[in-house]
């Protein structure tokens, strides 16, 4: 026998891998994760950042991080301000954490434009005209804080 009781070696290091993309996101203002930022994504987001070419094996590393991170990453609502509505995860259910189409040619692109500031509820007939039945479901249900508060990064299988 021995070792440390890993089953799986590849999978953990994939977990830790997925952690270290975690602190990046969530402490943006780190050292580390300026100095990424600077180096792998100066224009743009962690969960966006392309892998490109001659890059370190650190990066590469913390790309595989990103993917697993991607597979469960979800915003919850407060305010809606920083979450756009075709562009990140944050419906939470099984399967696809984004609406799947608009019924409107011209649909709104941020999900504070959904909600109703003053009663901090959602703006249910704009929701229905915006997107289908199972999508406007999802989002009704979606519970809306009274206190403003900014959206935030959650892992959706806790």
């Amino acid at each position: 026998m021995g070792g440390l009781g890993f089953r799986d070696i590849e999978t953990f290091n994939l977990a830790l891998l997925a952690r270290q993309a975690w602190r990046i996101l969530i402490r943006s203002k780190s050292l580390c994760s300026q100095i990424l930022k600077l180096d792998y994504f100066p224009s743009g987001d962690l969960l966006n950042a392309p892998i490109g070419s001659n890059i370190s094996k650190t990066w590469r590393a913390i790309c595989d991080g990103i993917e697993v991170l991607n597979q469960g990453l979800i915003k919850r609502i407060g305010d809606g301000r920083s979450t756009r509505i075709w562009e990140c995860n944050w419906i939470p259910r099984t399967g696809m954490f984004r609406p799947l189409y608009s019924k409107k040619p011209n649909p709104p692109t941020l999900v504070s434009e959904l909600i109703d500031h003053t009663t901090m509820t959602w703006k249910t007939e704009k929701v229905q005209n915006c997107f289908n039945h199972i999508d406007s479901e999802a989002i009704l249900q979606i519970p809306l804080s009274m206190s403003s508060q900014e959206d935030c990064w959650a892992w959706h299988h806790e």
